[in-house]
């Protein structure tokens, strides 16, 4: 994230002005770019007991069945 920014400065370009920027997986580090990073952030939690109910599934001979979680947009400095 901080080459990308100090890219887009370098190039007189300002964010979110001329160019907004999303990231995504919502890491510690994003809230600490500067400027902050909007970004989507995945349920990691869901996901993991998702994973092991499907791999359950495959051990016991069924066909795991798929699901969607709900991700977050958390919006920041990088967006208007």
């Amino acid at each position: 994230m901080r080459g990308l920014t100090a890219t887009i400065r370098a190039h007189g370009l300002k964010v979110p002005d001329d160019i907004q920027v999303v990231g995504f997986d919502d890491s510690t580090i994003a809230s600490m770019a500067d400027p902050p990073l909007t970004t989507i952030r995945q349920p990691f939690d869901g996901i993991a007991r998702h994973l092991v109910d499907q791999l359950m599934q495959l051990i016991n001979g069924s066909q795991p069945l798929g699901i969607t979680l709900p991700c977050e947009l958390v919006v920041r400095q990088t967006t208007r």
